[in-house]
Formats: C-alpha cells, structure tokens, sequence
C-alpha cells in the first residue's frame, strides 16, 4: 500500500508542475518577463489573472493547486 501512495502522490506533483508550464505557454504581453526571487514583488495567485489567457490562467491555478495537494500528501505521509 506505501509503494502505491508514492506514486500516487508523485503522480499529482508531476501533473501540477506539467499544467503550470502549459500554463506558461499561454501568457498575455502583461506577464514579468523573468520570475524574481526577491519575496517583497511575490503576489498571490488569483491577483495574476491578467498575465494569463482565461485558459491558461486555469490551468495555473489548478496546476498549483494539484501540486499543493501532493506535496501536502507527501508531507502526510512521510510525517505519519
């Protein structure tokens, strides 16, 4: 039963990360054109709506989204 949530949980990490980079593909002229690691210019997902087409503003926060939940359940699993 482990072996199965591992793959289970990197299956949706995997999937999170491949919607976030279509999500990249669909970008309006609006978009940073280099991500910055400065902590102060970070804003929250749903405020990045203009960066993206409707589309693929879906597919990012749904490709974070799914991320979240398999981090959250690798986390779990290896706590528990």
């Amino acid at each position: 039963m482990e072996p199965f949530l591992d793959i289970v949980v990197l299956a949706l990490m995997v999937i999170g990360l491949t919607l976030v980079i279509i999500a990249q593909t669909r970008r309006t002229a609006n978009h940073p054109s280099a991500p910055t690691l400065n902590f102060r210019y970070w804003i929250p997902l749903w405020q990045t709506r203009d960066w993206f087409t409707p589309a693929g503003f879906r597919y990012h926060i749904w490709g974070w989204s799914i991320f979240s939940i398999g981090v959250m359940g690798m986390v779990l699993r290896y706590l528990c």
